[in-house]
């Protein structure tokens, strides 16, 4: 920051964060990952029944 007085901590925090958010990035591609439709082969899946 401008201004600021600096921390001495400052650029470890940083790094702290920064592995925090990759970290964070990896387990929500993951789970959208996870949820994913996928179209083609649906070998063993139940036939979907019409709505009545």
């Amino acid at each position: 920051m401008i201004g600021a007085i600096e921390s001495p901590y400052e650029s470890v925090t940083n790094a702290i964060a920064a592995v925090c958010l990759i970290i964070s990035m990896v387990f929500v591609y993951r789970s959208f990952y996870g949820m994913r439709i996928e179209a083609g082969d649906s070998e063993g899946a139940p036939a979907a029944s019409p709505a009545e």
